[in-house]
């Protein structure tokens, strides 16, 4: 089809929503013991105004490999008036410290990396509720607390949230990292964390091998990038680029990105993301959102797997968003929204947040 051909992409240099998001940073400081200080570059929605004093829900996005939180601003204008978003930009992504490790040889382990950004999102939790004073969940107004939302290879972190949750000595030594390094962030979590979405999360995370070659590993990392952007574009109508083209970030990091995930092999993710879904948290919701028209097939595989994992849980739930397509939170940002917040209502009513401890 004419639409579909091969387009040419550049790294956006500019963050153009600034009408959407005000840009900060999150100094995060030392998380590891000999790792340099983090900081994460962050959008903000900022506190609704019509909910100066009253508890508003917070959702932290958390976007996927290439493509940086600008990726959510066409969404901006269809949140609720109760809704507060910020999207991170991961290590590496405009604004944001550096990959953990410069080597981008994917014969090398980069699970070491992938621990620290898990560490990264426990630790901008925090952030959030310590510096930026976030509510926490209000049952008798049905707001307050956070959501985290997860894209793609993004939902490699939202899904290590929960596994640290669930068991943070079951973790592998691939992580190396001290299982206590995570104490001073759980608490926090458990308080303030009420859903977990992800959206068509690639089965990579999950250790289920593609089906067919995504990327052609003899291309030095900037190339390799730029021929995936090129490539998983093909799958989104010409005429919808241009809501996409402003989040388009390094293509050198989306190559590390391609090669750090939470194993050291198929086994070890599988292990980990097993679980993070077996036995889901009461206090918390999981919520899988999948468009029928999504071809990437790793993406589909990935949210069947969840889907599967999380059967007979009181608090999971699926939505299939019709037609639609990888990038809908910015190429069909009403139909994305309209599903985003169908789950969290549900979720809302399923998962017992009765009698947590606070932070």
């Amino acid at each position: 089809m004419e639409d579909f051909k091969r387009p040419s992409v550049s790294r956006s240099s500019s963050f153009p929503f600034t009408m959407c998001f005000a840009w900060n940073n999150a100094e995060l400081n030392v998380l590891v013991p000999g790792d340099d200080p983090i900081t994460i570059h962050y959008g903000d929605t900022g506190v609704p105004k019509s909910e100066q004093n009253l508890p508003y829900t917070t959702i932290v996005a958390v976007h996927g490999a290439g493509f940086n939180a600008n990726i959510w601003a066409p969404w901006v204008k269809y949140l609720p008036h109760n809704v507060r978003l910020i999207g991170i930009n991961r290590r590496g992504f405009s604004g944001s410290s550096h990959i953990h490790n410069q080597t981008h040889d994917p014969a090398i382990n980069h699970t070491v990396s992938c621990a620290r950004y898990i560490l990264d999102l426990f630790a901008f939790i925090k952030f959030l509720v310590e510096s930026l004073k976030v509510p926490e969940y209000d049952s008798s107004r049905g707001a307050g607390g956070i959501v985290l939302l997860g894209w793609s290879n993004g939902c490699t972190y939202t899904t290590g949230i929960l596994a640290v949750l669930a068991n943070k000595d079951g973790l592998p030594a691939s992580f190396g990292l001290p299982a206590t390094i995570w104490d001073e962030y759980i608490p926090v979590v458990r308080s303030y964390v009420t859903s977990v979405l992800l959206f068509e999360p690639t089965g990579l995370i999950m250790g289920i091998p593609l089906d067919r070659p995504t990327w052609d590993e003899s291309l030095p990392p900037a190339e390799l990038g730029r021929s995936f952007v090129e490539g998983i574009l093909t799958t989104v109508p010409v005429e919808k680029h241009a809501s996409i083209q402003p989040s388009i970030d390094d293509f050198t990091v989306l190559t590390h990105d391609l090669y750090s995930w939470p194993g050291a092999d198929f086994k070890e993710r599988e292990e980990v993301s097993r679980l993070a879904y077996t036995a889901i948290p009461s206090s918390i919701g999981v919520g899988v959102i999948l468009c029928a028209g999504t071809i990437a097939t790793t993406c589909i595989h990935g949210s069947q797997w969840v889907i599967d994992r999380c059967a007979g849980q009181q608090n999971a739930t699926v939505r299939i968003i019709p037609g639609g397509n990888h990038f809908a939170m910015a190429t069909d940002p009403e139909v994305f929204n309209s599903a985003i917040f169908s789950i969290i209502r549900e979720l809302a009513i399923k998962v017992n947040r009765v009698a947590l401890p606070r932070a």
